[in-house]
Order: C-alpha cells, then sequence, then structure tokens
C-alpha cells in the first residue's frame, strides 16, 4: 500500500497508516508522528493554495490579551 498508493500520491499518510507502517521507521528512520506531521504540512500547503482568494477575504481581528493566556495556559497542557 505504501508503494503502491502513499508514496505513489493517490493516497494520504493517515494516522491509520502511520500505524500500520511502524516497519518504515526502522527501514528509513522516520517515524509515524514525523510521518504525520509532514504529511500534515503538505495538505494544509495545498489547501491554503487552494483558498487563498477566500482566506483572503476573511477579516482578521486581534484576540484580547486574556483569551491569549487562556488558550495558551490551555494547551500547554497538551503539548
Amino acid at each position: 500500500m505504501l508503494r503502491n498508493r502513499v508514496l505513489a500520491g493517490t493516497a494520504a499518510a493517515t494516522p491509520g497508516t502511520a500505524a500500520r507502517l511502524p516497519r518504515l521507521a526502522g527501514l528509513c528512520g522516520i517515524s509515524a508522528h514525523v510521518r504525520l506531521g509532514l504529511q500534515l504540512a503538505h495538505d494544509l500547503w495545498h489547501t491554503q493554495r487552494a483558498l487563498a482568494d477566500t482566506l483572503a477575504r476573511i477579516p482578521a481581528h486581534a484576540l484580547p490579551d486574556t483569551l491569549k493566556t487562556d488558550f495558551m495556559a490551555c494547551h500547554a497542557r497538551t503539548l
């Protein structure tokens, strides 16, 4: 599947795919976590390009400092 679909570009490296391919880490030194990060970066880049015109029309608003602090405090525990 990896060679025929993921590497050929016809399928994404999903969490399930990454979890089923632990031997790949041993073969080339790339963990499932890193593969998923690379896939996420790839998907995000393509999505941002496809939606560039739409994203440019969305107004930006500054978040209040208290909300930023609360958000960072909440998510710091999960990092």
